[in-house]
């Protein structure tokens, strides 16, 4: 019974004390909360580091590893198999384009070359002969038709010129004919009509005295007179019946001539129209044979001209095949690595000769798709290797992937390649750029349920904070795709802490 009252006793006393416990932290926390209404919180103004997104010039870096290269590398290699008869250069001579490096000799190859090359010299040469000799004759061929063709045109022409003049004699003979026949048809005219016209007058005469005689007597003296005026009217009667007859036969002489001349003229043009049809079919074959001459000459040059090309190619393949024992650097450079030795044979496609020029060497590296976002042509980068150091900038970017690696090869100009050595390893740190981008640094982002976020100073040096989207990391920089402006100024300095609303000052 004793144990059961002390119990009860403890359970009191423990319930008591909690309650009185309740009752003392109430009192305590009014108390706190009046003092705290009471008493003002004045927080001391923080400094902080910051960033201004896309104005300031971020120390942007891609580092890469790559390899120097000569611009120019020559692996050289025969182009036909033989006996290496001498090596003209040692590893580090300066070489000229076209400089024989090895010459080879003393093998079935070479010698068969050498004698194709005789060959084909002494065909090209009698190819050459008998282009010149058949050009020759031709040529001789061609100036005899060209004089047949000259003196049958000269012919022709000559024809016709002896017509036209014969033509114009003819004319002329013809009105002269006409002319005298004219005159003669007149002459006739005029003598028979003074013989009409005196005999009608010595017939007048004649009736007057045989009427007078018949009343006088022929003593009388006016029919003596008439009588001897009729005796000389019988004198002229006879005098032009003669003449008549004289001017009527030169007349009809005339025109027997005209008839002559006529039948003349149409045979001797005849004549002349057969001479010139005849000169002008001779002027024509003279022509056909004047051109079959020219084509058959022709044709006969370009046959030997087509041997003659046959022959010079086959001497100009032979003379490659005889020169390709001289094997020369197809470039100017710096002999960087020999793999041939005298007298042992070497075939095509052997690499025996390396030639490189030094003078001109490049960097060459690769990239992943998410860089060349950043990277262009003229980015500057700086070289390092363990020897010396440079810069450079990008001088070309390959638009495709590469089919091995997957990634995009890059090729960097050497602003000093006199330090670096092709083959060598090389540090490469490339400055991209940012233009029109949003790079911040990565310690400005804090995370919260799996966004990004950044704390912005206002225009009232209050912290604002904003939600991001970001994009591509760069070293220590991270691109901001939305959520921050161009001059936006970020807090990057986590070091210190600060909330929304806080008022800030930037570090200077």
């Amino acid at each position: 019974m004793k144990k059961i009252i002390s119990i009860i006793v403890v359970i009191g006393l423990i319930v008591g004390g909690y309650a009185y416990r309740n009752e003392i932290t109430l009192f305590l926390n009014k108390k706190v909360a009046q003092e705290v209404v009471k008493i003002p919180r004045e927080l001391p103004i923080k400094e902080v580091g910051t960033f201004v997104a896309g104005t300031e010039t971020q120390n942007l870096i891609i580092k890469k590893s790559g390899t120097v290269k000569a611009d120019s590398i020559a692996y050289i290699v025969p182009e036909t198999s033989g006996k290496v008869e001498s090596i003209n250069v040692k590893i580090g001579d300066n070489v000229k384009k076209g400089q024989t490096l090895i010459s080879l000799g003393n093998s079935l190859s070479t010698d068969i070359a050498e004698i194709q090359l005789n060959q084909a010299n002494k065909s090209l040469y009698l190819s050459e002969k008998s282009e010149e000799i058949t050009y020759l004759m031709g040529e001789n061929t061609t100036e005899s038709a060209f004089i047949a063709l000259t003196m049958a045109k000269s012919a022709y022409e000559n024809s016709l010129q002896t017509k036209e003049d014969t033509e114009e004699t003819f004319e002329y003979q013809l009105e002269n004919i006409e002319i005298s026949l004219d005159t003669a048809e007149k002459s006739y005219e005029n003598s028979k009509k003074t013989y009409e016209n005196t005999l009608d007058t010595l017939e007048d005469l004649q009736d007057k005295y045989d009427e007078l005689s018949e009343n006088l007597p022929e003593e009388d003296e006016n029919l003596q007179a008439l009588e001897a005026e009729i005796s000389k009217l019988e004198t002229q009667v006879d005098s032009l019946k003669f003449a008549k007859q004289a001017s009527k036969n030169a007349f009809e002489q005339t025109k027997i001539g005209e008839s002559q001349l006529e039948e003349t003229i149409e045979n001797q043009t005849s004549q002349l129209e057969n001479a010139s049809e005849m000169a002008y079919l001779q002027y024509l074959a003279a022509a056909s044979q004047f051109e079959n001459a020219t084509a058959g000459a022709a044709l006969q040059y370009y046959g030997v001209m087509g041997q003659e090309l046959q022959a010079e190619g086959l001497y100009e393949t032979s003379k490659l095949n005889y020169e390709s024992r001289f094997i020369s650097s197809p470039i100017d450079g710096t002999v960087t690595e020999i793999k041939a030795e005298e007298n042992n044979f070497v075939s095509p496609g052997q690499i025996v000769i390396k030639v490189e020029n030094l003078k001109s060497i490049s960097i060459k590296t690769s990239i992943n798709e998410k860089e060349a976002l950043f990277i262009n042509i003229g980015d500057k980068v700086k070289i390092t290797s363990n020897l010396a150091e440079s810069s450079g900038e990008i001088s070309s970017i390959s638009p495709s992937l590469n089919d091995t690696s997957k990634k995009i090869d890059v090729e960097i100009s050497i602003n000093s390649p006199e330090n670096f050595i092709p083959g060598a390893n090389v540090n490469i740190e490339i400055s991209p750029s940012t233009k029109g981008k949003i790079f911040i640094p990565l310690n400005s982002i804090f995370l919260d349920e799996d966004k990004k976020f950044v704390k912005v100073i206002d225009k009232k040096d209050k912290v604002e904070i904003k939600e991001i989207v970001t994009g591509e990391i760069i070293e220590n920089y991270i691109q901001v795709i939305k959520g921050l402006k161009y001059g936006e100024i970020i807090v990057s300095d986590q070091t210190i802490f600060v909330e929304e609303g806080d008022k800030v000052l930037a570090k200077k």
